[in-house]
């Protein structure tokens, strides 16, 4: 191959990669700003089951607000282990 045809497949080959962006790194959350969010969420959730529970016993509640206790209390327990664990959200395997 003469050396013209080398240099501009070179220079193809050049542009090519400099076109390719380098990824940016992710963007991470402050580690004392996720576990207060977690805790808060957990709170909030927390008085969910309480509500939920209150309006079921006391007031005239259907069986949705069963539904709704175990669902607020399993992601109060999930908020909680988040936001003490060590910044990944979920365990590898």
């Amino acid at each position: 191959m003469p050396k013209s045809k080398q240099k501009r497949a070179k220079r193809s080959n050049d542009m090519v990669e400099a076109a390719a962006p380098e990824p940016k790194p992710a963007p991470s959350m402050p580690v004392w700003l996720r576990r207060t969010a977690c805790f808060f969420g957990a709170l909030f959730c927390a008085f969910g089951v309480v509500y939920c529970t209150m309006v079921l016993l006391v007031g005239e509640g259907s069986p949705v607000f069963i539904v709704a206790i175990i669902v607020f209390a399993a992601m109060a327990v999930h908020l909680v282990r988040s936001g003490l664990s060590d910044g990944r959200w979920r365990a590898e395997r």
